[in-house]
């Protein structure tokens, strides 16, 4: 039994009574192609023209069990649709895990999205192109990475079921990591903690300083979000904590651009917890003409123990995104602002 949607598929036992059948298995995809014209901003290249595969992926589904109590296993790859594969579009690159569903809830483990993560995904109208709210909203650094947007790789969490428009999710990810300072790679893994491949800080090809993982390599991680979905209205409330994120990277000398040196002098970065929380809420308004859904997001991120004039990565942030419904088009606009730093 075949089905390209997203939902366990149950049948009738000749008895009458309803089961998964152990070859049920459920395909679903989504290809996402876009032309973009950007700006890099590096070495004053100037505008270019580019047609990313955005977030293309496959997936394969697999449940057996009862209704309200079943074993699921999901496996979801990353398509390049438009580039030449790499390591990013290996199988199981993406969600991809086992678990155990009851009416009290499912444990999975394997590697996800954070519940941090996916408590405000819908939020941003932009997700998965060169304008989504990645490049503020979760992002410490101001790169290509944002920190507090992640799927965590070998990790267990909980999701409760909804209880009168409430549902809670928690997540515990070790870091495996059998250096004291989180510089080497994740037992079983081979890329540096809290980064994608051939990525930032990744260390392949070599991103980091020669010590290692020393650009935001961290150990345990800890992730939990409550959300509430009743009528029109939503709210969010997330927080997360990566201990012992290792930023030695970061201490170095710098040119400026006239002329001058930039000197992070040892230990005044190192290594040291890093927390996100999140409040989110959003309104959906029937109109005249359709509909009108309105989300906004205010962001505190902060990291431990930091010689204040080097910290860059406390701060404030805030999102906020419009979408209009017109019949079948959808019209978005959205802005995210990030407060300065102490550093």
């Amino acid at each position: 039994m075949v089905s390209s949607g997203g939902a366990p598929l149950y049948s009738k036992a000749p008895g009458g009574n309803p089961f998964i059948d152990n070859t049920t298995v459920t395909l679903y995809g989504h290809v996402d192609l876009s032309g973009d014209i950007f700006n890099a901003g590096v070495y004053d290249q100037g505008s270019k023209f580019g047609v990313p595969s955005n977030l293309t992926y496959f997936g394969v589904r697999a449940p057996y069990g009862y209704p309200g109590w079943a074993a699921i296993a999901q496996f979801e790859s990353l398509v390049e649709v438009a580039a030449v594969p790499t390591e990013r579009a290996a199988f199981g690159t993406r969600d991809s895990f086992i678990g155990m569903e009851s009416p009290w809830g499912t444990i999975k483990a394997g590697k996800a999205d954070t519940p941090y993560k996916k408590a405000t995904s819908k939020y941003d109208p932009s997700s998965a192109t060169l304008g989504d709210y990645n490049s503020i909203m979760g992002n410490t650094g101001g790169d290509l990475r944002a920190e507090f947007d992640w799927r965590a790789s070998h990790a267990i969490w909980y999701e409760s079921p909804m209880w009168y428009g409430f549902q809670a999710a928690v997540m515990v990810s070790p870091g495996q990591n059998t250096a004291k300072d989180n510089s080497d790679y994740a037992l079983g893994d081979s890329n540096c903690p809290g980064t994608s491949a051939r990525g930032s800080g990744s260390g392949f090809p070599l991103t980091s300083a020669p010590e290692g993982c020393t650009d935001g390599s961290y150990g345990n991680l800890y992730s939990a979000s409550l959300t509430y979905n009743q009528g029109p209205f939503t709210a969010v409330a997330a927080y997360e904590l990566h201990e012992s994120t290792n930023r030695i990277g970061d201490e170095a000398v710098t040119p400026l651009s006239n002329g001058g040196l930039l000197l992070v002098p040892p230990g005044s970065v190192g290594v040291a917890n890093e927390w996100a929380a999140k409040f989110g809420a959003g309104y959906k308004f029937n109109d005249m003409i359709g509909a009108l859904q309105l989300y906004g997001i205010y962001e505190i991120m902060r990291r431990e123990h930091t010689d204040p004039a080097f910290n860059e990565r406390s701060r404030d942030g805030y999102f906020v995104s419009a979408t209009q419904t017109v019949d079948k088009w959808d019209v978005s606009a959205s802005c995210a602002h990030a407060n300065s730093s102490p550093g």
